[in-house]
C-alpha cells in the first residue's frame, strides 16, 4: 500500500485468512494528511477480497484515529475490478466516509487526493 498511497508512512498486516474464492487480512497503519503532512492518524482496516462475476471486489472498512485514539471516524469503501474487453481493466470505487461538519472540505480534498494518487499509481504499475 505504501507503493500505491504517498500519505501512508507504516503498513501492518496483522492478521489474515481465507483462500482465493475469499480472502480477508486486517492492517494498522499511520499515515499522514496530504496536505497538512504535520496531523497525522492511525487507522485499523479490515480487508475482503472476493471474485465477482467479471472480476474481483475489495471490500474494506476503516476506523482513522487521531490524537490517542480520539477523534476516531469510520469509512467503508468498495473498489471493483472488471475485465473490459481482451486486455483491459475498468476499476469502480465508492467510499463513504464520516467527518465532522467544520471539516467537511479538508476531508473532501483528503480523500480525493488519495483516491486520485492511488489511481495514477495503479495505472503505472501496470503499464510496466
Amino acid at each position: 500500500m505504501k507503493k500505491l498511497n504517498p500519505t501512508i508512512e507504516d503498513f501492518n498486516v496483522i492478521e489474515e485468512s481465507g483462500n482465493y474464492d475469499h480472502w480477508k487480512y486486517s492492517v494498522q497503519y499511520t499515515e499522514h494528511l496530504s496536505h497538512l503532512p504535520m496531523i497525522r492518524n492511525v487507522a485499523h482496516g479490515h480487508y475482503a477480497v472476493k471474485p465477482d462475476d467479471n472480476g474481483y471486489v475489495i471490500s474494506s472498512k476503516h476506523q482513522t484515529c487521531f490524537v490517542f485514539n480520539f477523534g476516531c471516524l469510520e469509512s467503508i469503501s468498495q473498489f471493483r475490478f472488471d475485465a473490459d474487453g481482451a486486455r483491459d481493466t475498468k476499476c469502480i470505487e465508492t467510499v463513504q466516509y464520516e467527518c465532522p461538519i467544520v471539516f467537511s472540505p479538508l476531508c473532501y480534498r483528503e480523500v480525493m487526493y488519495q483516491r486520485e494518487e492511488i489511481m495514477k499509481r495503479l495505472k503505472l504499475e501496470f503499464k510496466q
